[in-house]
């Protein structure tokens, strides 16, 4: 079995709050940097990856196309992910922790920004099983909104008050600890996560970078229902 390395390219620049964009589509290409691992087979990675930005304001790109069937409502399916900060700090890796993500598509429990990554829709087709994809969710498909608009955020901001409305979903990286690669600190997931993602004090929070493998589906044939995984886990 192999390691997929994926490569994680410098990303697009974030939308300006406050201001309207029209709904067309967008594509962006982008150079490559660092490499960051994930489960199944090798994924070639040289050439610059293309996002593409959805009505639902979700930017994606295909890192490989899977070859099971794509998930529908109503299918409990089974994630690898990495989430990132965009701007570059990573908050968690299910390969690395050893703990895939499951939940029921449709179900109301995760971000809408997950669902429609994986489920497909708002301008993204669904992920077929064995497939890679990675996107990037804004605050308003992710755990958060500005509280009573654009204007009632700049008052708050200025008053120092609650200005974020914290969205209780998942997925909730556990408390599990891993040693960051660059800086050697020890990094508890959870503790990264709550302090970028469940802080209501946070005027605003950082577009998330979700890596995902969609590993299987319930409604998958069982010769591709699951990806193949390597035995250890990403460097």
């Amino acid at each position: 079995m192999m390691l997929v390395a994926l490569c994680l390219p410098a990303l697009p620049p974030p939308t300006q709050r406050g201001r309207t964009f029209p709904r067309r589509l967008a594509i962006a290409v982008l150079p490559l940097p660092v490499p960051v691992a994930l489960a199944g087979d090798a994924i070639a990675a040289s050439p610059p990856l293309r996002y593409t930005s959805a009505s639902s304001g979700l930017q994606w790109v295909d890192l490989r196309q899977g070859s099971g069937n794509a998930p529908r409502r109503g299918d409990e399916v089974s994630v690898h992910y990495i989430m990132t900060r965009r701007g570059g700090a990573k908050v968690h890796s299910t390969r690395e922790a050893g703990e895939p993500f499951s939940w029921t598509l449709g179900d109301g429990s995760v971000i809408e920004g997950l669902e429609l990554a994986v489920g497909g829709g708002g301008g993204l087709p669904p992920m077929l099983v064995g497939g890679a994809r990675r996107v990037i969710v804004p605050m308003a498909r992710g755990y958060g909104s500005q509280t009573g608009g654009p204007s009632r955020a700049k008052e708050a901001q200025q008053d120092r008050l609650w200005a974020t409305d914290v969205r209780d979903l998942g997925p909730v990286p556990p408390e599990y600890e891993w040693q960051d690669a660059f800086s050697g600190e020890r990094v508890n997931s959870y503790l990264r996560f709550k302090s970028m993602y469940q802080n209501p004090n946070a005027y605003d929070q950082p577009d998330l970078v979700f890596d995902i493998l969609l590993r299987s589906s319930s409604s998958s044939s069982p010769p591709a229902q699951q990806a193949e995984e390597p035995e250890e886990g990403p460097p």
